[in-house]
């Protein structure tokens, strides 16, 4: 039949997200097996023709169609449930561009995709159609996200709700960034606003006569020429910095924690609320998932573990499935050094042993055991003038 995949047919599992995917798209690969199946197995066409009947090619052509949106909501599920990369910031991309998807598909000519995309979007409008039971912290983070900030935010937005639904979310989400940027202003200490106010520069201003001094006087002009033409942006906060500046490139690969690392002495009020709204992750997928390695850490038969240990083997599995940490070189040549001078005094302990402490030492365990465990006397003699041999011969060699 040539059938290159070497995968299992799995089937739907109603409780989880995406087995109804899964199942189509093994299951398409083994069509021809299907076809054979129907001609072959009597069994086999009598249980399916019991059900819904067997499967014809328009079955199989609206699978083929029905795969690539589906595959849509697979690859978001992926994207918000991962645990070892930030997760809010992408929450908001997937939530609306899987909104996006469905009205698509409630325009297209075909009538199922057309009536499961309505439906659907019954069902979506239920939980994001009313933006004011949206939790705005949904669009806080892809502003902290500096290859998208403000502007994209706003574009999702209207392309999304009406106008006046736009504007008011547009205005409340500007709203709840700025308040949570005075809010930490105050937390980390910095202050944005102007030091003194044009009335006081103008009076700590020092009037030189030309006469006195050219140089000085016309240094003085020409300064007052530029705070007057920086007046309009000596006002704008570090929020205001951040916001203007441009936008990084839509790289799949862009870190923005390290990113953040890098400017937080630049925005330092900002990359403060970055480091607390990002660190929520989107989805409960990755705390489940610690709960259950703490179940098989901590079962029955390791009960009595203490917290510190149990927490020392949870984080000792994470880091190793982490991605690889660059090995120190220097660091491997000290530890190198250091056993390699451990053993070279290994053969001055050993020889260190005398005869006579090795025979002290063997008979106590020869007597040991004759005396606990019962041994044939006879037996342990003989075993006791093998190994005083081999002794002798270790401690003349060693010598």
């Amino acid at each position: 039949m040539k059938i290159e995949s070497k995968s299992l047919v799995s089937l739907d599992v109603e409780t989880r997200w995406n087995s109804t995917y899964l199942m189509l798209e093994s299951v398409i690969k083994f069509q021809d097996a299907f076809d054979l199946l129907e001609e072959q197995d009597s069994k086999y066409r009598s249980e399916l023709l019991s059900l819904k009947g067997l499967p014809n090619e328009e079955d199989w052509e609206h699978v083929r169609c029905m795969l690539p949106f589906l595959r849509g909501f697979y690859t978001s599920t992926l994207h918000i449930s991962g645990s070892l990369y930030v997760t809010r910031n992408n929450y908001f991309h997937e939530v609306f561009g899987i909104g996006a998807m469905i009205k698509k598909k409630m325009i297209t000519s075909d009538d199922g995709f057309k009536k499961m995309a309505t439906k659907m979007k019954e069902k979506y409008d239920k939980y994001w159609s009313n933006s004011s039971n949206i939790n705005v912290l949904l669009f806080i983070a892809p502003i902290l996200d500096p290859r998208y900030k403000l502007g994209y935010v706003s574009f999702i937005i209207s392309q999304t709700y009406d106008e006046e639904k736009a504007k008011n979310l547009c205005d409340q989400v500007e709203k709840v960034l700025r308040d949570l940027y005075a809010h930490y202003s105050h937390e980390v200490g910095v202050i944005n606003e102007n030091s003194t106010s044009s009335s006081e520069k103008v009076d700590e201003e020092i009037v030189i006569d030309v006469d006195d001094d050219p140089t000085t006087f016309l240094n003085n002009q020409y300064k007052r020429l530029l705070e007057e033409n920086s007046s309009g942006t000596a006002a704008k906060c570090e929020l205001d910095w951040y916001l203007g500046e441009q936008c990084e490139s839509l790289d799949n690969k862009f870190d923005i924690l390290s990113w953040w690392k890098k400017n937080q002495v630049r925005f330092p009020v900002i990359a403060a609320i970055a480091r607390d709204v990002l660190a929520i992750p989107a989805s409960t997928v990755a705390s489940e998932s610690s709960f259950s390695t703490g179940r098989r850490v901590l079962d029955a038969f390791c009960s009595s573990l203490t917290p510190k240990t149990v927490e020392a083997l949870i984080c000792c599995q994470n880091w190793l499935r982490s991605k690889n940490v660059p090995i120190d070189i220097e660091e491997s040549f000290e530890a190198l050094e250091n056993y390699e001078a451990e053993v070279k005094d290994l053969p001055q302990a050993i020889s260190a042993l005398t005869f006579f402490d090795a025979v002290l030492y063997s008979f106590s365990m020869l007597f040991y055991a004759v005396f606990w465990f019962g041994v044939d006397f006879e037996m342990i003699c003989s075993c006791f003038f093998v190994l005083l041999k081999g002794l002798w011969m270790f401690c003349v060699l060693s010598n």
